[in-house]
């Protein structure tokens, strides 16, 4: 059952921290877990809000949570408020333990769920319910929004805390010689596929199995890996449904590969940001959503040169100088 379908019942549980209106658009309520667990919602709704209305000059959706016992993280969008199903804390203990983590490794792997996962994909919502808050149709081209894959992840990735940010603008710089701009704007998702059992399009985010970063030679694997599988399924009458499932890990190879696609993704967002501010990347915004194939969509952004052949030297020399310190 999708969360779109669980909510309504849940509404009289779910608490409004006061004080501003992004503590006051995050709802939380829950059916398990541990009272802490409330608590790290809270503020994982409220630093995903907060920098995604940053990023774009306005407001963010109102974010519902549920906390349960449920190994799925589910999610919707209903009447333009975005509604997550999430793991308990306890559950993702019992997650940890199966996958061989143990003591301070086992800690880490929970607190990265709040602090990481949850913000991220609550920020994948986000932009979801900017473009379509009455639900997302069927989207049977692209993998998360019409928007290009590469955008889709950075925005999800600005929404993480700031030393996961830090991390990947530092992965990006590692691999810049061999970064080619063009390959960044066509980048597809790699677990997007056709759905043949169902109407409309399944959508996977990619998650590596931890078990490829062995708790004893990682100093927080949780950081370097995630657990599941989280897939997207867009339905005929327009609802979504998000579930995540546990997998056999993809080769370490295709991992290497989406990871660094991940850095490049937010690498360019962050460049645009830099240059361009709020206006810069809601003008890229409003490109993507006329064509989000558009060749040309970073030419003439605010602060940015007129050029295509201008803007990779540019922005290659940005990320090999600039501090990588995010102001957002």
């Amino acid at each position: 059952m999708g969360l779109s379908a669980r909510v309504p019942a849940l509404l009289c549980m779910l608490l409004a921290v006061p004080g501003g209106d992004v503590a006051a658009q995050c709802f939380v309520g829950r059916r398990g877990g541990i009272q802490t667990d409330g608590f790290e919602a809270h503020r994982a709704c409220q630093d995903s809000r907060e920098r995604f209305a940053k990023l774009f000059g306005g407001r963010a959706a109102e974010v519902r949570i549920v906390i349960s016992r449920d190994e799925a993280i589910t999610a919707g969008i209903s009447k333009g408020a975005v509604n997550v199903w999430f793991p308990s804390s306890d559950t993702w203990e019992d997650v940890a333990e199966r996958l061989g983590f143990r003591k301070k490794d086992l800690d880490n792997f929970v607190s990265d769920q709040w602090h990481n996962t949850l913000p991220h994909e609550i920020a994948h919502l986000l932009l979801t319910a900017r473009l379509f808050p009455a639900g997302m149709p069927i989207d049977s081209t692209r993998y998360g929004t019409p928007l290009p894959d590469w955008f889709d992840e950075a925005v999800a990735i600005w929404s993480e805390p700031d030393s996961m940010v830090t991390h990947r603008l530092y992965e990006a710089r590692a691999i810049l010689p061999r970064v080619n701009l063009t390959d960044i704007l066509d980048w597809e998702h790699p677990r997007a596929r056709p759905d043949s059992s169902e109407d409309g399009f399944i959508l996977t985010r990619l998650r590596q199995r931890v078990r490829l970063c062995a708790p004893a030679r990682c100093l927080n694997p949780a950081n370097l890996a995630d657990t599941l599988n989280i897939y997207t399924r867009v339905r005929s009458n327009g609802k979504m449904l998000t579930d995540t499932l546990d997998e056999e890990s993809p080769r370490v190879k295709s991992t290497r590969e989406l990871s660094e696609s991940y850095a490049k993704a937010i690498g360019l967002l962050a460049y645009v940001h830099a240059m361009g501010g709020v206006p810069g990347v809601v003008q890229l915004e409003k490109r993507l959503r006329a064509n989000f194939n558009d060749p040309n969509a970073l030419a003439g952004l605010p602060g940015l040169p007129a050029r295509m052949a201008e803007v990779e030297p540019a922005w290659k020399s940005w990320l090999a100088t600039a501090s990588l310190k995010v102001k957002r």
